[in-house]
């Protein structure tokens, strides 16, 4: 295997008839699988999440779920819970932020709460007006204070944290997955 280095047509490795991504990272075969892993192509995808291991862990969640989009200074390993899937994607500082993630995010899962780590003092973080924007007026932003924030994301209940390389202070979001309403 390439370990996830580009192909010589420039395709990525990763998903594959065959083969199954477990969220840590290894390839499992199943009865179909032979040799190596093979390649994909993140083409075929018409979604706005194109990466196998967070798309697995969205799918894993259901109703009341909770999602951490967690920035670059968050203690993944100490404030979250040890059931969830932690997804990596900070790559440097800066890249990506935490509402770079939160667009695909809610075109991916339905919310019905939002939670925001709020400061002890000092002003709202500009942020929270970034998340509004993209959340609408249908998603209020619910603050809880640091230690508060840190306990829900503890809690057995949090199903993903997505490790961002979001350098803006406070940017922590913690959202509850909605449910799909049935087709009337």
């Amino acid at each position: 295997m390439n370990n996830g280095a580009a192909a010589s047509d420039g395709t990525p490795e990763g998903l594959a008839v065959g083969w199954v991504h477990q969220l840590d990272g290894t390839h499992a075969k199943d009865a179909s699988g032979h040799g190596e892993c093979p390649r994909y192509s993140a083409g075929v995808l018409r979604f706005p999440v194109i990466h196998p291991p967070l798309l697995a862990a969205l799918a894993a969640c259901g109703h009341g779920g909770k999602v951490l989009l967690a920035d670059a200074n968050y203690s993944h390993s100490t404030n979250a819970s040890p059931r969830a899937a932690l997804i990596h994607l900070n790559v440097r500082p800066g890249l990506v932020t935490v509402d770079q993630v939160l667009g695909p995010v809610l075109a991916a899962v339905p919310v019905e709460a939002v939670h925001v780590m709020q400061p002890d003092e000092g002003p709202e973080p500009e942020v929270f007006g970034t998340y509004r924007a993209q959340l609408g007026p249908d998603l209020p932003l619910q603050p809880l204070g640091r230690l508060e924030f840190y306990a829900a994301c503890r809690e057995p209940d949090l199903a993903v944290c997505v490790a961002t390389g979001d350098d803006r202070l406070y940017a922590n979001i913690l959202l509850t997955v909605g449910y799909i309403k049935p087709p009337t």
